[in-house]
């Protein structure tokens, strides 16, 4: 009786913790055993990270995912892994929450930044005036931050061998650490993840701005990323980015607007986005003092990877673990 009775409890446990683990193994990742349609359906997932009074929100992209490129969309690019990418742009209260701690915690140097285009703005608009290397060394520092904070073990992306890279004036080093972004830590999308993320539709059509490939549907690349026409329609340009048009030539706050399709905000518009080629850097969605095709989804500018101006920003990402 008392083996059997103990044969039964040890069972027990065994198919519960099984199936605890099951649970945990397939969230909130798709893996080999998810139909493309459930994968691509978790499309928007929310990752959510809380440092002191400061959250980040980041929404996930499914891959493999093959979605058309350029603003006439005839081209066409596979991104290979599912990656999180930030609802916003990076707010100074982040930025200069990261900034001082990286300071005082010796090692690194970074140009500070300002709040907004005017240096004056509001603590949720976007940080303005870095230039690609002190973004690249942030993303860094935010990631070292979030570990210190947490107890956490995110791995940096922008390393010198094992050693992370903490001098944004070390450019030939971050111009050839930028090229390895498998870790797990933060650090910019690259430029074809952010036009996936700002294009995203889905399996199912938001509105009849779109284009479909393989099944799946993404907005058009004339168009503000979640806009219902192409940019030369300024109400519906309007209603999801900063611009010209609407913006009385200065940034905003971020999240104000409309989101796309997968809940990201001014992916057209308000600040101009750093975002990571192999080759270096490139900036993605327009700013507050564009309008037309310069915030497009499909079009891309630079202004070079050292140079930092007032309507140039950014927004994180991360590899799904």
């Amino acid at each position: 009786m008392n083996s059997c009775f103990y044969f039964k409890i040890l069972k027990f446990y065994i198919i519960n913790i099984l199936f605890f683990i099951g649970i945990i193994s397939c969230r909130p990742y798709p893996d080999s055993h998810v139909s493309d349609k459930d994968k691509y359906s978790q499309a928007g997932d929310r990752q959510t990270f809380t440092i002191d009074t400061l959250i980040i929100n980041m929404r996930y992209v499914p891959c493999p995912t093959t979605t058309p490129s350029h603003e006439d969309d005839a081209g066409m690019s596979t991104v290979m892994n599912s990656y999180w990418i930030a609802e916003t742009e990076v707010t100074y209260d982040l930025w200069i929450s990261v900034y001082v701690w990286a300071q005082a915690s010796g090692g690194y140097y970074i140009n500070p930044g300002i709040p907004g285009s005017s240096g004056l703005g509001a603590g949720n608009e976007p940080v303005t005036n870095m230039n690609w290397y002190d973004a690249l060394v942030w993303c860094n520092a935010l990631t070292e931050w979030y570990n210190y904070k947490t107890g956490s073990n995110l791995k940096t992306v922008y390393n010198d061998g094992a050693v992370p890279v903490r001098d944004s004036s070390y450019t030939t080093t971050l111009d050839l650490a930028a090229a390895t972004v498998n870790a797990n830590g933060f650090r910019l999308p690259a430029s074809m993840e952010w036009e996936l993320a700002a294009r995203w539709q889905g399996i199912s059509p938001v509105n009849s701005n779109n284009v479909m490939v393989n099944g799946l549907y993404f907005t058009k690349g004339n168009s503000a990323s979640g806009a219902t026409d192409n940019c030369l329609n300024i109400t519906a340009t309007n209603l999801v980015s900063w611009n010209l048009n609407n913006s009385g030539s200065t940034t905003h706050s971020v999240g104000l607007l409309q989101p796309n399709a997968i809940g990201l905000y001014d992916m057209s518009g308000n600040v101009s986005e750093w975002c990571f080629v192999m080759n270096g850097s490139v900036l993605r969605g327009g700013s507050y003092s564009n309008s037309g095709n310069i915030l497009s989804i499909g079009a891309s500018n630079n202004i070079g990877s050292g140079n930092a101006a007032n309507h140039v920003g950014f927004r994180i990402a991360r590899s799904a673990d």
